[in-house]
């Protein structure tokens, strides 16, 4: 182990790694965000299962309470289900290793993960990635119990950094394993699974709202209902947790910046640092690396070492950019090391493997506010594990891909192949990097527009082409589009984030801010666009002017061949446009189900730009003639040969399935044609280019020149900001955004979540609670008191009265002078039935059965005068209506109606063979009603008759 181990540095302050007092403020600030969200979310599951129980419980209840009763029920169950959830935190490609197969590399796990006091891995992998990191399972009980830890080690990471470098970065890793307020960070982070579950997971749930939602009218309003509810309960779930998101990455900021001086204390203040400046160039030089070997693989040739591929390929691109800090650590000056900075202060977006952390330039500084001197061990990181060759082929062959049957090739011959892909003579490190990664056509709709002012010493002009001083604007050009891409992506949504999520220039980017950040890159880019395309002008006039003083025949050769490279790149773009409107229409409409014609019409007209766009290819192939260098190097006959006919019908409804399933392969067949002929074309060209250079400095004849290339008079251009409009990807109502960006779009579905919610707490609040039909057949308006609510009733009137959750209560009646004329205590019927209250038993109820159509008649029937009826009439103290509409051509409807405000004759009929009733009937009648009521003169003289 002390062979290898590197050693630590020897004075650190005990303090290094303390928390600091931002970091405990952010933690407590977590803390108490997570806690709202929980209490919020836990409030909402509970108020949605007691509305549903208290909903079937409920006296006086009806169809529209079960209903509802099972909406909330179902809505309680959407939430509680994201509860039971197991995220498993398992990496693609790993291979697992033990302490068996890598003995070395569990010593040198285990001696760090002790010396940083952290504990020790539960299970190691090695994957192929530039990257090293933790992971875990997850699941509701982690919020108690902790995961064990699993830790993943790249290769793509280890082939790039020495040991000491490789130290610091698993102490990084090892340094979260040691924070306690890693609790909070897995709390975030089980709370953030359960939101991602709401917002985003699509289950059986959703598939049944959208069956509903297909059906009969009569039924699809349920489907859309409960659609708008659930869209409402994703978005407010979404944007609760972002304020949760919100602290916790603030926290995030910080346990980085512990987790860094974690790995300083044990590494020194340089180690971190300089494993961080080369990971961006690792990264993408292991993408090309494995892009390479799976080109090789569909080939019949496997590659055996991607680990060697990546090494050459940072070694070409650090020619290529002229560039010898690329994928290298920079010169460290022996004096005052402290204030030498790898990083310079900018938007500098984290590489992969930390793109959710601190911006560089703020970690460079962390690490060395308080310096720590340390060597760094310089032996390469492979030094840690056995079998080096035997796992460099087990990665190699896992990620290129292919069967068995493809046959290996050596490394020498891998390298080889690879070494011919940085042939092209754009790569060339004359031209400073200009031709790599832009174009230099396509902001030009004329191709007059590429030709600069004409040099009046066209040799001189020549040598003044790239200048070292190109390499910087090539550099800015790029930073300053990665700036513009990152920052245009966080207005879209398309880079998720919240507060300060990065630093541009030493300043936090917020949404605040954000717009103005991006008018400002926008500007700085354009003004260094602008100078390269000025550049580029100068070289293409230069060049032409030198030929046709020496050859006239060769400057028109020099031009035909900018001519087709203009045309092959705008026809590209143009396809490509096409290509992307017809995909992203497919992929918009299709999301809309439940309008079925309509979309296929949108994906029909869509499919017709891209077929137009891709008919003009080959129509105009027989107008594209080619000089012989250029067929040469295409390796072609002509060009319309090489694109061959179209065989492609139109897109149609009719054949629109058959069509979308062929027009993939004839849509990249004419993309991959343009595209090698854009790449040839400008090969060509750079290399006449440089011809006519080397004569024009040596003053000799330039060779005869074969005929001019040719291309249409007029084709479709696509300049930058000319592309078709496309769709909006955003799913509208019942998707995760409607369309608006930054504090619109919140507030917004902010706005339309709480009235969907609030909506449905109002319309469950004030349903499902008992009710009471007070009938007052007296003569005068009486005050009612039933339990904690109470009602004045008109004379013959009725009042629904709701009176809450109660079981049971205590009813009074008392006249307006205050007198009581009625008094008991009622038990509630329960849910599907209507309470009566018949005020001190003075009206006579009948229940009548009104018949439509062909139903046959029902006789009335007399309910007499109870004083607390339980009914289930059909309507209660109301008319029924004129008309029903049914199936059968007939129906009936049960209607309770009251005879207070009849003749006294008329009221006391159905019960005058009870006298002892009607006395009570007319006695009440005679005490209570108003002298002035209609028939109270009448209840008086009937009063005389049955006094004598």
């Amino acid at each position: 182990m002390e062979s290898f181990y590197p050693a630590s540095p020897n004075q650190v302050p005990a303090d290094l790694i303390e928390p600091s007092s931002s970091y405990k403020r952010h933690a407590w600030l977590a803390m108490a965000s997570l806690a709202i969200f929980v209490v919020a979310y836990l409030g909402l599951v509970g108020w949605l299962s007691w509305t549903s129980y208290r909903l079937f419980s409920a006296v006086s209840g009806d169809a529209v309470n079960v209903f509802l009763a099972i909406s909330t029920a179902f809505l309680a169950l959407f939430l509680i289900k994201a509860l039971f959830f197991l995220e498993r935190g398992k990496m693609a490609d790993e291979i697992e290793v033990s302490a068996h197969d890598q003995p070395r590399l569990f010593d040198f796990l285990h001696r760090l993960a002790d010396e940083v006091g952290a504990p020790r891995p539960f299970r190691v992998y090695l994957s192929p990635r530039v990257n090293a990191c933790v992971f875990y399972d997850l699941s509701l009980l982690n919020l108690i119990v902790p995961s064990r830890k699993n830790l993943d080690i790249g290769l793509g990471l280890v082939n790039v950094l020495n040991i000491g470098e490789l130290k610091a970065v698993l102490a990084h890793e090892f340094g979260h394993f040691a924070q306690r307020t890693m609790a909070v960070g897995r709390w975030v982070y089980i709370s953030h699974q359960i939101a991602i579950q709401i917002v985003a997971k699509r289950d059986a749930f959703d598939r049944l709202l959208v069956s509903l939602s297909r059906l009969d009218i009569r039924i699809a309003w349920i489907g859309w209902l409960f659609r708008l509810i659930v869209w409402a309960i994703r978005s407010a779930v979404e944007l609760m947790f972002n304020v949760v998101v919100l602290a916790q990455r603030a926290l995030s900021r910080e346990m980085e910046f512990q987790a860094d001086l974690v790995a300083v204390s044990v590494t020194g203040s340089d180690a971190l640092i300089h494993a961080l400046h080369k990971l961006t160039a690792a990264d993408d030089a292991w993408s090309s690396a494995v892009s390479f070997a799976v080109a090789e693989a569909n080939a019949g040739h496997r590659v055996i070492d991607l680990f060697s591929l990546q090494d050459r390929v940072i070694q070409k691109m650090r020619g290529i950019l002229n560039d010898p800090g690329y994928g290298a650590v920079p010169e460290h000056p022996a004096d005052n090391p402290r204030d030498h900075k790898v990083f310079k202060t900018s938007m500098t977006a984290p590489p992969h493997m930390w793109s959710t952390h601190p911006s560089n330039t703020d970690r460079e500084a962390n690490a060395k506010r308080r310096y720590i001197p340390a060597e760094i061990d310089q032996r390469t990181a492979w030094e840690i594990f056995d079998d080096i060759n035997g796992l460099k082929e087990r990665i190699s062959l896992r990620v290129s891909g292919g069967g068995s049957e493809i046959q290996s090739v050596s490394l020498d011959e891998s390298l080889k192949r690879l070494d011919a892909q940085y042939t092209w003579m754009g790569v060339n490190p004359v031209f400073r990097g200009a031709y790599l990664g832009r174009s230099t056509v396509i902001n030009a709709a004329n191709i007059s527009d590429l030709y600069g002012a004409e040099p009046t010493d066209p040799a001189a002009a020549l040598e003044v082409l790239y200048p070292e001083s190109l390499t910087d604007d090539i550099r800015e050009r790029r930073t300053l589009e990665e700036e513009r891409n990152f920052l245009r992506g966080l207005s879209e949504g398309t880079v998720k984030g919240a507060g300060p999520i990065a630093t541009y220039r030493g300043q936090d980017i917020t949404r605040s801010n954000l717009s103005a950040l991006i008018d400002a890159v926008d500007k700085k880019f354009a003004a260094i666009d602008g100078k390269l395309r000025e550049h580029d002008r100068s070289c293409r006039i230069a060049h032409l002017v030198a030929a046709r003083c020496n050859s006239p025949r060769f400057a028109t050769y020099l031009r035909g061949l900018l001519s087709v490279h203009h045309y092959a790149t705008h026809a590209e773009a143009d396809l490509n446009d096409a290509k992307a409107l017809f995909y992203i229409t497919t992929q918009v409409e299709l999301s809309r189900k439940w309008r079925a014609r309509a979309k296929r019409g949108a994906i029909v007209s869509a499919g017709k730009v891209v077929y137009d766009a891709l008919t003009r290819v080959h129509a105009d192939s027989s107008a594209v003639l080619l000089d012989s260098t250029l067929l040469k190097r295409l390796g072609i006959n002509s060009w319309s040969e090489y694109v061959q006919e179209l065989r492609l019908n139109p897109p149609t409804e009719a054949n629109l399935s058959d069509w979308v399933g062929v027009c993939d392969s004839w849509i990249d067949s004419a993309l991959s044609c343009l595209s090698a002929l854009r790449f040839s074309s400008l090969e060509q060209l750079l290399e006449m280019e440089q011809s006519v250079a080397y004569a024009t400095r040596r003053d000799e004849t330039l060779p005869e020149a074969p005929n001019p290339s040719q291309v249409p008079a007029s084709f479709p251009t696509m300049c930058p900001g000319q592309e078709r409009e496309k769709p909006n990807t955003n799913r509208g109502i019942f998707g995760a955004s409607n369309g608006l960006s930054g504090y619109l779009e919140t507030v917004a579905k902010a706005v339309a979540a709480v009235c969907v919610i609030g909506a449905v707490v109002w319309v469950g609040q004030i349903t499902g609670h008992a009710t009471v039909n007070v009938y007052n057949a007296l003569g005068r308006s009486i005050h009612v008191t039933l339990g904690q609510s109470a009602t004045d009733v008109p004379p013959f009137g009725h009042r629904l009265v709701e009176v809450g959750d109660a079981k049971s209560l205590h009813v009074v009646a008392v006249a307006g002078d205050g007198a009581v004329i009625d008094e008991l205590d009622a038990t509630l019927s329960g849910r599907g039935v209507h309470d009566v209250y018949n005020v001190a038993k003075a009206g006579v109820l009948v229940l009548w059965t009104v018949s439509y159509g062909n139903a046959a008649k029902v006789p009335p029937h007399v309910l007499g005068s109870p004083h607390w009826l339980n009914s289930r009439a059909d309507l209660v103290f109301e008319p029924p209506p004129g008309s029903i509409q049914t199936q059968d051509g007939g129906g009936t409807r049960s209607v309770l109606q009251g005879l207070g405000s009849e003749d006294p004759k008329k009221v006391l009929g159905p019960v005058a063979s009870d006298r002892e009733e009607v006395v009570r009937i007319i006695r009440l009648h005679a005490r209570w009603d108003e002298p002035s009521s209609p028939f109270a003169h009448k209840w008086q003289e009937l009063l005389k008759l049955v006094d004598k």
